[in-house]
């Protein structure tokens, strides 16, 4: 978990196996594969770290490109820059939301949608163990994914 100052930054790289068919009555399946990469991080607003009743910032970029014999064209799928502004209530309780700008390929290959989506995320957690206050919030934070 590299941090630059108060600025912790992560990165992941998400490889799924995808089954897909349209939602015709009979249509058939097909596979694909699909790799992802995504770059974020998680900056505290009105503390020095990431901790109980802290406000925080969080931006990110993720590219999608997928794989199979099914895919038109280009293996391009989507792109998706998404800032969220968040904050960690308790140790049990954290809530952030955001914009989410993505630019896709549309299924003939050649042209592209845009969207804007607003996302609204609350983690809770279910582990009652009692730890500490950094050991028992919502997520690890070497672990974080939003």
């Amino acid at each position: 978990m590299p941090s630059m100052g108060r600025t912790k930054v992560y990165h992941q790289f998400r490889f799924e196996h995808r089954w897909k068919r349209d939602n015709l009555k009979g249509s058939d399946n097909f596979y694909t594969d699909r790799y992802r990469y995504k770059l974020f991080a998680y900056i505290p607003i009105n503390k020095p770290t990431l901790e109980n009743k802290t406000f925080f910032v969080s931006p990110s970029a993720e590219i999608f490109f997928e794989t199979g014999r099914n895919v038109v064209y280009n293996p391009y799928e989507d792109f998706r820059i998404y800032t969220a502004i968040g904050y960690i209530f308790n140790s049990r309780y954290m809530f952030f939301g955001g914009h989410m700008w993505t630019i896709g390929q549309n299924p003939d290959g050649f042209s592209y949608r845009q969207s804007h989506i607003i996302r609204l995320n609350l983690f809770i957690t279910l582990d009652l163990r009692g730890k500490s206050n950094k050991e028992s919030l919502p997520f690890k934070m070497n672990q974080i994914m939003p």
